[in-house]
């Protein structure tokens, strides 16, 4: 399944926004994490082809969404949050890659 698949379903922000009140909340934020979802993070994570590759994709994830804000990224969620994003939607990302 390709990453812009999710886009449509509504399902891939269904799962960030469950997971995180904050971004829930900041549909600026959301809209970034969104964009950055679909362009970066998902990509990888379906060509992914090891343990190590796919383990640098979530940790890259939990980075980004826990850095502080910039005059480009305004948004910085706590490490619990961070940590329910990157969970829910590799969740949702390896459900989507077994449906294939």
């Amino acid at each position: 399944m390709n990453p812009n698949q999710l886009a449509p379903s509504g399902r891939l922000e269904e799962v960030v926004t469950g997971a995180s009140p904050a971004l829930a909340a900041d549909s600026l934020g959301l809209n970034q994490v969104m964009s950055k979802l679909r362009s970066q993070y998902l990509p990888a994570a379906f060509r992914a082809r090891t343990m190590e590759m796919n383990h640098r994709v979530w940790s890259a994830l939990g980075a980004y969404l826990t850095s502080p804000t910039t005059s480009r990224k305004l948004f910085v969620l706590s490490e619990q949050e961070s940590a329910a994003v990157v969970r829910s939607v590799r969740e949702l990302a390896e459900a989507l890659h077994h449906e294939g």
